[in-house]
């Protein structure tokens, strides 16, 4: 049987610190990323939290011009926050209906 990729059961110290585990993954390894992690200051584990905020942000920036390569940039925004913002909040503050124009 295998390993599963995310483990259902965890202890509380583990969902602290969240782990996508594969059978390759050592628990040496998975130790010495924890203790690094821990021995962050603050103002490392912000700057880490920011720099994977702004990936993300480009994986959905990349996803709506793959959707709507025709879009300029002013769609792309609203295409993004109607991923994030409710329907009916996006609706009365900029025009965009979703149910209209989609996500």
């Amino acid at each position: 049987m295998s390993t599963p990729l995310l483990e259902t059961e965890r202890t509380t110290e583990e969902i602290r610190e969240p782990t996508i585990d594969t059978p390759a993954t050592s628990r040496k390894l998975r130790g010495l990323r924890i203790e690094r992690l821990r021995a962050m200051t603050h103002a490392e584990k912000f700057e880490r939290m920011r720099d994977l905020s702004r990936f993300v942000e480009m994986l959905v920036r990349a996803d709506v011009r793959r959707l709507h390569p025709e879009a300029d940039e002013r769609e792309i925004l609203l295409r993004i926050a109607s991923r994030r913002v409710p329907a009916e909040l996006l609706k009365r503050a900029f025009g965009w209906d979703v149910k209209d124009k989609g996500y």
